[in-house]
């Protein structure tokens, strides 16, 4: 086998591959590229780390056609360290790859391509068309709270339902919980030719490495969404990027929201942004085994006193005006979890809506569209007299 790339062109597909490859050492073949000729004139290239994946062709000169394993860190840092110009890959009969270009040479061991674990079909029944920079919005809004390693497997991923043009995005981590709803100009990709009607949960993996990859510049670069039966694969203008889909029924979120606040206070997001920023000086996780205090908001009349009680890592006082109606209230909070909230949206004004000190604050815009909104929830921290 001998393929021949341009260095840019390489570059420029193996870069993004590398989000999908293993860095457990379990399987050798999946900590690698699967690279095929599919022509004289193109190669493709596949990583997939059993949970995640990405395919995508490039030009290249295929002088002897066929397909091999390659370790992805090795030939990442060599196509890096290569001189402009060609990088020529050949491959012997006894799995050894030799890779140069000019007077730059490197031999590496290979794998067969057979060890390469099967992909899933990169097609669906059912699916969707949206614009990358509105998908990417939204995810970005409410991944947030998306659990790490939470027993209840369904919570370590982001809740897509699709109902028409209406989409919603979920996370919840048992702390604080992120919903996005939007109505969207979507294409109905059913074969069935039935109205979009699609919900599953993708790993919170997945949704690292989509952000990573979808276009947030332009505005109007769509993606395709396929769904099948165990995995999503998203279609893009020259790569695929599939995921398996984690199974089991999400939670009943809608029960968690606060119905009967009575508070509500309108707070300009930024100013409460830098309020808590100082205030995270001193109500950060864990100093020398000691446990920081949560941050304790006091609302009253026309302004918000931002405090911590006295601890061995400090003590803070801020205040920052703000409205109110209803009665007064004085809560506290884990100061990281509010500040995540509190920076996944824009909104220049907040409206914050409670019950009681041990009951959910409720996180939206002042003045939410009917059809573009979001609504987040954070559970407060009990605190000591």
């Amino acid at each position: 086998m001998k393929f021949i790339f341009d260095k840019d062109e390489l570059n420029r597909a193996v870069t993004p591959a590398m989000g999908s490859v293993s860095t457990k050492a379990t399987l050798p073949a999946i900590e690698g590229i699967l690279f095929s000729s599919t022509s004289d004139n193109e190669c493709e290239i596949t990583t997939y780390d059993l949970e995640k994946g990405y395919k995508t062709k490039l030009p290249c000169r295929v002088e002897r056609e066929g397909s091999f394993i390659i370790n992805a860190s090795k030939i990442n840092q060599i196509i890096k360290a290569m001189p402009s110009g060609d990088i020529t890959v050949e491959i012997s009969d006894k799995l050894q790859c030799r890779i140069y270009s000019g007077k730059s040479e490197f031999e590496l061991h290979i794998l067969e391509s057979k060890e390469f674990p099967a992909i899933p079909e990169l097609a669906g029944e059912k699916g969707l068309t949206i614009v990358q920079k509105t998908l990417a919005s939204m995810m970005n809004e409410a991944q947030f709270a998306i659990a790490i390693n939470d027993p209840r497997v369904a919570l370590n991923g982001l809740y897509f339902k699709i109902q028409g043009t209406s989409i919603t995005i979920v996370s919840c981590d048992g702390n604080r919980l992120a919903l996005r709803e939007k109505v969207c100009d979507v294409g109905n990709l059913n074969k069935d030719g039935s109205d979009l009607a699609l919900s599953f949960i993708l790993p919170g993996k997945t949704i690292s490495e989509l952000m990573r990859l979808i276009d947030t510049k332009d505005d109007e670069k769509t993606v395709r969404i396929l769904v099948g039966r165990k995995h999503v694969i998203f279609a893009f203008e020259d790569f695929y990027l599939f995921s398996r889909i984690i199974e089991g029924e999400y939670i009943d979120y809608d029960r968690f929201i606060p119905k009967n606040n009575r508070t509500f206070v309108n707070i300009n997001r930024d100013s409460f942004v830098q309020s808590l920023d100082r205030a995270s000086i001193v109500t950060e996780d864990r100093t020398m085994g000691q446990a920081k205090p949560p941050v304790k908001l006091t609302f009253e009349e026309s302004i918000l006193k931002i405090t911590t009680t006295p601890s061995v890592s400090g003590r803070v006082y801020d205040e920052v005006a703000m409205s109110m109606t209803g009665d007064g209230i004085e809560i506290g909070f884990n100061c990281r979890y509010l500040l995540d909230a509190l920076r996944s949206t824009t909104v220049d004004t907040l409206k914050l809506s409670m019950s009681s000190p041990l009951m959910s604050m409720i996180i939206e815009a002042a003045e939410p569209q009917e059809d573009d909104r979001f609504l987040f929830l954070v559970l407060p921290c009990k605190m000591k007299e």
